[in-house]
């Protein structure tokens, strides 16, 4: 049974992987909701892991 257990814990792991790329942006989210975020860094368009976009 812990395989099982193990096995249920490894998507949190993946999930927090790419959660924590949007976490960099997270701060800009609450002044612009529903609209494709810019990283005021680099002037571009932000994008998760797998290159959708973070709106």
């Amino acid at each position: 049974m812990p395989r099982g257990g193990s096995s249920a814990a490894a998507p949190p792991k993946s999930g927090t992987a790419v959660a924590s790329k949007p976490s960099r942006s997270s701060a800009t989210l609450p002044t612009r909701p529903k609209k494709q975020e810019i990283d005021p860094r680099t002037k571009k368009p932000i994008v998760d892991a797998k290159g959708n976009p973070i709106y």
